[in-house]
Protein backbone atom coordinates (compact mmCIF):
# COMPACT_ATOMS: atom_id res chain seq x y z
CA UNK A 1 0.00 0.00 0.00
CA UNK A 2 1.79 2.93 -0.90
CA UNK A 3 2.01 6.30 1.58
CA UNK A 4 -0.45 9.06 1.12
CA UNK A 5 1.94 12.18 -0.21
CA UNK A 6 0.81 14.92 2.40
CA UNK A 7 0.38 18.58 1.11
CA UNK A 8 3.52 20.78 2.37
CA UNK A 9 3.32 24.00 4.61
CA UNK A 10 4.81 25.65 1.04
CA UNK A 11 4.98 25.04 -2.37
CA UNK A 12 7.71 24.59 -4.83
CA UNK A 13 7.29 28.27 -6.26
CA UNK A 14 7.08 29.69 -2.30
CA UNK A 15 10.32 27.80 -1.43
CA UNK A 16 11.77 29.16 -4.90
CA UNK A 17 11.15 32.80 -3.92
CA UNK A 18 12.09 32.36 0.09
CA UNK A 19 15.78 31.42 -1.30
CA UNK A 20 16.11 34.10 -4.11
CA UNK A 21 16.58 36.93 -1.24
CA UNK A 22 18.37 34.39 1.03
CA UNK A 23 22.61 33.59 1.55
CA UNK A 24 21.34 30.37 0.43
CA UNK A 25 20.19 31.57 -3.11
CA UNK A 26 23.06 30.17 -5.17
CA UNK A 27 22.90 26.11 -3.46
CA UNK A 28 19.19 26.22 -4.20
CA UNK A 29 19.41 27.26 -7.74
CA UNK A 30 22.01 24.73 -8.24
CA UNK A 31 19.42 21.72 -7.20
CA UNK A 32 17.08 20.61 -9.98
CA UNK A 33 13.39 20.77 -9.58
CA UNK A 34 12.75 16.82 -8.80
CA UNK A 35 15.73 17.52 -6.20
CA UNK A 36 14.11 20.04 -4.90
CA UNK A 37 10.27 18.67 -4.92
CA UNK A 38 11.85 15.37 -3.29
CA UNK A 39 13.67 17.86 -0.19
CA UNK A 40 10.32 19.01 0.28
CA UNK A 41 8.52 16.66 0.61
CA UNK A 42 11.43 15.06 3.28
CA UNK A 43 10.68 18.20 4.99
CA UNK A 44 7.58 18.00 5.29
CA UNK A 45 7.51 14.42 6.79
CA UNK A 46 10.01 15.14 9.38
CA UNK A 47 7.66 18.18 10.48
CA UNK A 48 4.92 15.98 11.35
CA UNK A 49 7.26 14.27 13.29
CA UNK A 50 6.75 17.22 15.90
CA UNK A 51 4.20 17.84 18.61
CA UNK A 52 2.78 20.91 17.32
CA UNK A 53 1.13 23.14 19.51
CA UNK A 54 -2.64 24.19 18.82
CA UNK A 55 -4.76 22.22 16.75
CA UNK A 56 -5.08 21.35 13.38
CA UNK A 57 -6.60 24.71 10.94
CA UNK A 58 -8.97 22.09 9.90
CA UNK A 59 -9.99 18.81 11.46
CA UNK A 60 -9.96 16.67 8.52
CA UNK A 61 -6.98 18.13 6.96
CA UNK A 62 -4.17 15.27 6.36
CA UNK A 63 -0.95 16.59 7.97
CA UNK A 64 -0.22 19.17 11.15
CA UNK A 65 0.01 22.10 9.54
CA UNK A 66 -1.31 24.92 9.39
CA UNK A 67 -2.76 25.52 12.88
CA UNK A 68 -4.70 27.73 14.95
CA UNK A 69 -5.44 28.70 18.63
CA UNK A 70 -1.67 29.34 19.62
CA UNK A 71 0.00 32.32 19.13
CA UNK A 72 3.95 32.61 19.61
CA UNK A 73 5.92 35.60 20.68
CA UNK A 74 2.95 37.80 19.81
CA UNK A 75 1.77 36.23 16.07
CA UNK A 76 -1.02 34.59 15.89
CA UNK A 77 -1.15 31.29 13.90
CA UNK A 78 -4.06 30.89 11.36
CA UNK A 79 -5.60 28.61 8.45
CA UNK A 80 -4.64 30.92 5.78
CA UNK A 81 -0.96 31.90 6.53
CA UNK A 82 2.19 29.98 7.71
CA UNK A 83 4.01 32.28 10.48
CA UNK A 84 6.93 33.58 8.80
CA UNK A 85 9.44 31.85 11.30
CA UNK A 86 7.78 28.57 10.20
CA UNK A 87 8.16 28.80 6.72
CA UNK A 88 11.44 29.98 7.26
CA UNK A 89 12.32 27.09 9.42
CA UNK A 90 11.02 24.60 6.59
CA UNK A 91 12.38 26.13 3.62
CA UNK A 92 16.26 25.72 5.53
CA UNK A 93 15.31 22.38 6.37
CA UNK A 94 14.57 21.54 3.30
CA UNK A 95 17.80 22.42 1.78
CA UNK A 96 19.83 21.31 4.78
CA UNK A 97 18.37 17.78 4.21
CA UNK A 98 19.67 18.25 0.74
CA UNK A 99 22.72 18.95 1.93
CA UNK A 100 22.40 15.74 4.12
CA UNK A 101 20.73 12.92 3.32
CA UNK A 102 21.72 10.75 6.16
CA UNK A 103 21.47 13.63 9.26
CA UNK A 104 18.26 11.35 9.62
CA UNK A 105 19.08 7.86 9.12
CA UNK A 106 18.86 6.26 12.86
CA UNK A 107 21.86 4.76 14.38
CA UNK A 108 21.49 1.26 15.66
CA UNK A 109 18.38 2.30 17.95
CA UNK A 110 20.99 3.39 21.18
CA UNK A 111 21.61 -0.22 22.47
CA UNK A 112 18.25 -0.25 23.20
CA UNK A 113 18.72 2.19 26.50
CA UNK A 114 15.63 4.73 26.22
CA UNK A 115 17.69 7.20 28.83
CA UNK A 116 15.05 8.63 29.73
CA UNK A 117 13.48 7.93 33.03
CA UNK A 118 15.15 6.03 36.07
CA UNK A 119 12.77 3.88 38.29
CA UNK A 120 13.32 2.25 41.55
CA UNK A 121 11.72 0.48 44.42
CA UNK A 122 11.42 1.65 47.85
CA UNK A 123 10.08 0.24 50.51
CA UNK A 124 7.41 -2.23 49.42
CA UNK A 125 4.55 -0.19 48.44
CA UNK A 126 6.48 2.77 47.17
CA UNK A 127 7.86 3.48 43.54
CA UNK A 128 10.16 6.72 42.97
CA UNK A 129 10.40 7.58 39.43
CA UNK A 130 13.36 10.19 38.32
CA UNK A 131 14.23 11.97 35.65
CA UNK A 132 18.02 12.64 34.92
CA UNK A 133 19.78 15.70 34.11
CA UNK A 134 19.18 16.38 30.14
CA UNK A 135 22.04 15.52 28.76
CA UNK A 136 23.51 18.04 26.03
CA UNK A 137 24.79 16.66 22.61
CA UNK A 138 28.08 18.09 21.04
CA UNK A 139 25.97 20.06 18.73
CA UNK A 140 23.70 21.51 21.78
CA UNK A 141 20.91 19.42 21.20
CA UNK A 142 19.28 17.59 23.88
CA UNK A 143 19.04 13.82 24.02
CA UNK A 144 15.10 14.12 24.47
CA UNK A 145 14.47 15.95 21.97
CA UNK A 146 13.02 14.93 18.96
CA UNK A 147 15.29 13.04 16.36
CA UNK A 148 14.75 16.22 14.03
CA UNK A 149 15.82 18.56 16.27
CA UNK A 150 18.71 16.50 17.34
CA UNK A 151 19.66 16.24 13.82
CA UNK A 152 19.49 19.85 13.47
CA UNK A 153 19.33 22.29 16.42
CA UNK A 154 18.70 25.29 14.79
CA UNK A 155 15.17 24.41 14.53
CA UNK A 156 14.38 24.98 17.72
CA UNK A 157 14.98 28.48 18.19
CA UNK A 158 13.32 28.80 14.56
CA UNK A 159 10.03 26.97 15.23
CA UNK A 160 10.10 28.61 19.47
CA UNK A 161 6.66 28.01 20.81
CA UNK A 162 4.95 26.92 17.87
CA UNK A 163 6.34 23.37 18.70
CA UNK A 164 5.85 21.75 22.33
CA UNK A 165 9.34 20.44 23.09
CA UNK A 166 7.86 18.75 26.01
CA UNK A 167 10.56 20.62 28.22
CA UNK A 168 8.76 21.02 31.37
CA UNK A 169 9.16 18.30 33.35
CA UNK A 170 6.88 15.92 35.91
CA UNK A 171 8.08 13.77 38.69
CA UNK A 172 5.40 11.17 39.18
CA UNK A 173 5.35 9.34 42.65
CA UNK A 174 2.35 7.07 43.43
CA UNK A 175 1.68 3.58 45.82
CA UNK A 176 1.67 0.49 44.54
Amino acid sequence: MPIAALTPPLTLAEVDAYFVASQNATAWSLLTDPEKTLAIEQATGWLETLNWSGEKADPLQAGKLPRVGVTCNGVEATADALPYSVGMAFCELVLALHRNQGALVPAEAAEGASGLTKQERVEGAITVEYFPPTARLSNGARETDPALIRAFPWLRDMLACWVDFGDSRMIRRYRG
